[in-house]
Order: C-alpha cells, then sequence, then structure tokens
C-alpha cells in the first residue's frame, strides 16, 4: 500500500545485501514502478546478462548506441562495489524506485 498514485504494474522488493550502504539497508523496503522512466541520479530495478537483479543508482553517460538509445552506468553507493555499464554489458532496466520505507532497526 501507497499514497502515492502508481501504475498498475508497480511492486515492492525486499533489500538484501550492503551495496546500496549507508542509505539502503538490508531489510527495508522499495517500491518500484516499472512505468516510470528514470532520470540521472534516481535509483532503479535492472537485470543484467546473467539474469540477476540488482539496485542501483542510474546515471546517464552521453553516449548514444548504433540504435540511438542512451548508454548509462549503474551505480552502488557503497564504494566497495564497481560500476555497471550498459555499453560494456546487457541491462535492462525493470523499474524506477518511487518509494522507499525505512522501519524501526533494533539496536
Amino acid at each position: 500500500m501507497t499514497d502515492l498514485e502508481i501504475s498498475d504494474n508497480a511492486f515492492a522488493l525486499e533489500i538484501t545485501g550492503d551495496s546500496m550502504e549507508p542509505d539502503f539497508k538490508e531489510g527495508d523496503y522499495i517500491i518500484i514502478d516499472p512505468d516510470e522512466k528514470p532520470l540521472t541520479g534516481e535509483f532503479v530495478v535492472a537485470v543484467n546478462g546473467d539474469y540477476q537483479a540488482t539496485f542501483k543508482k542510474y546515471r546517464e553517460t552521453g553516449e548514444i548506441d548504433e540504435f540511438g538509445r542512451a548508454h548509462f552506468e549503474l551505480i552502488a553507493l557503497n564504494p566497495d562495489y564497481p560500476k555497471m555499464c550498459s555499453s560494456k554489458q546487457e541491462i535492462q532496466i525493470i523499474g524506477t524506485m518511487i518509494e522507499h520505507r525505512i522501519y524501526r532497526r533494533k539496536r
């Protein structure tokens, strides 16, 4: 449930792993809308050529491929993880994050 206007295709995901720390921690939930085109600086869920899903920050590189599509990078907030680039590997954007839910964390 959300109070945002979302498409019928929107869905929620639970964050796993630490690639997006410190802003997104394991156990947080994000609402993803596949009908929202990402803008540079927004967060997206994507799938790579190995069909593994990932949640990262989206940034267009300014390069255009031979089909007129803009190349982009996916960047982890945790500097221990490398960035992914659509000019070097197959990446498909699944949707754009429209909400981030943080629940109480016990110490």
